[in-house]
């Protein structure tokens, strides 16, 4: 997997907000964007999963994201949003939309006030239409959906619906469609939003996993120190750029240039009982 970002301009209405002169990562790393409240952490992946338009060239696996269809990208691509929405099904139907992309064939049920609509879910970020449906799902489909089940630990939630979850388990559970829909690029905004410490543990073990199976994921987070222990490279956004990029190690030595733009630094937790590598230091 590669992926080759030049010149991305994206944002809301007709002046861009967020842009990217140069980018380029490869398969198996985990990359975690960190930055202050409306820098455009959240911005940039959906301009990469499709959610906004752009301008320049966004390429994976030298193909142009752009001139993808949906499901196409949805191959590739698979994304966590930050607000999740639960529509009335249980899990067990949730992760049979993650097989959507693969050839698992949703078929939607009627809504009164709409009629018979056929929506792909990816597109739309989790925002749009949910309706009653039958899937055809094979059985490599079946595997797929239990493995991405036992990784995330909601194997036994199966039958509960979204509802009635707290939202931690909410959360695992759309991570678990993430995984299914078995893309090589994963981009998850604030991916431990609403868990508990346990679960942001498992969290980091789960993205390890992914990176074993030559999964490559972009991640926000507002947990630096968390970020810093679980990630590969670092970037540092502010005001829609790129301000640094590279290992936690090497960014942990830019003091100065951390405490400017996120107000503290980071450094090394020498102690082998420490939850996580990296803390937070002024």
């Amino acid at each position: 997997m590669n992926l080759h970002i030049q010149h991305l301009r994206t944002g809301y209405g007709e002046r861009p907000f967020v842009e990217v002169e140069d980018l380029e990562i490869g398969t198996g790393k985990i990359v975690s964007l960190i930055g202050e409240n409306g820098c455009g952490k959240s911005t940039f992946l959906k301009a990469l999963v499709g959610l906004l338009p752009y301008e320049g060239r966004v390429q994976m696996n030298g193909c142009e994201l752009s001139c993808l269809s949906t499901k196409e990208r949805a191959r590739l691509i698979s994304y966590l949003p930050q607000h999740l929405l639960a529509p009335e099904m249980d899990v067990s139907q949730l992760l049979a939309h993650g097989r959507y992309a693969r050839g698992g064939d949703l078929l939607y049920g009627r809504r009164a006030d709409q009629g018979c609509r056929k929506k792909d879910f990816f597109a739309q970020g989790c925002k749009e239409f949910f309706g009653e449906f039958a899937v055809r799902l094979r059985e490599e489909d079946r595997q797929i959906m239990t493995k991405a089940s036992e990784m995330t630990g909601i194997d036994a939630l199966q039958n509960t619906l979204l509802r009635k979850l707290s939202g931690g388990e909410r959360q695992l559970a759309y991570l678990a469609m993430t995984i299914a829909q078995d893309a090589d690029l994963l981009l998850l905004d604030e991916p431990a939003t609403y868990m508990d410490i346990r679960h942001r543990l498992r969290l980091g073990q789960i993205l390890q996993e992914l990176k074993a199976e030559g999964k490559t994921v972009l991640m926000t987070t507002h947990d630096i120190a968390e970020g810093f222990s679980v990630s590969d490279e670092m970037i540092v956004m502010q005001e829609g750029h790129f301000m640094i990029r590279g290992s936690p190690e090497d960014l942990c030595k830019e003091k100065e240039l951390l405490r400017k733009i996120l107000g503290i630094s980071l450094m090394k937790d020498p102690s082998e009982e420490a939850v996580f590598q990296y803390k937070l230091a002024r």
